[in-house]
């Protein structure tokens, strides 16, 4: 089983749906699985978080890499702690062999009103 948890954050820096929970929930938008099914991505919108896990254990899947947060920066980046939470991509496209991704914009960003 993998477990993404709520991320404790400012309420100032949150969507108004989130700002009474005190935490960004991870909001999970898109699931995919590699072709050779060694990884399973997961895109939270919640949280701005791309995750990669390696499952080629079934039964023990490992975080692999770090994360990777919005506008392609690390999770620990200060980029990524100074800005607004505005969420994470929604679908996310492999390439067959892997080796490319194609992350479609977020729909409910704040610019669109």
């Amino acid at each position: 089983m993998i477990e993404i948890p709520a991320e404790p954050a400012d309420p100032e820096k949150l969507p108004p749906l989130l700002k009474g929970f005190k935490a960004a929930a991870p909001l999970l938008t898109d699931i995919n699985l590699s072709v050779d099914d060694r990884y399973l991505y997961a895109s939270c919108w919640g949280t701005g978080e791309f995750i990669q896990y390696d499952v080629s254990d079934p039964f023990n899947p490992k975080k692999s890499v770090p994360s990777v947060g919005r506008h392609g920066q690390p999770r620990a980046s200060p980029q990524q702690a100074q800005a607004a939470l505005n969420g994470g991509p929604q679908m996310v496209e492999i390439s067959r062999v892997g080796s490319a991704f194609t992350f479609q914009p977020n729909g409910y960003c704040s610019s669109h009103g």
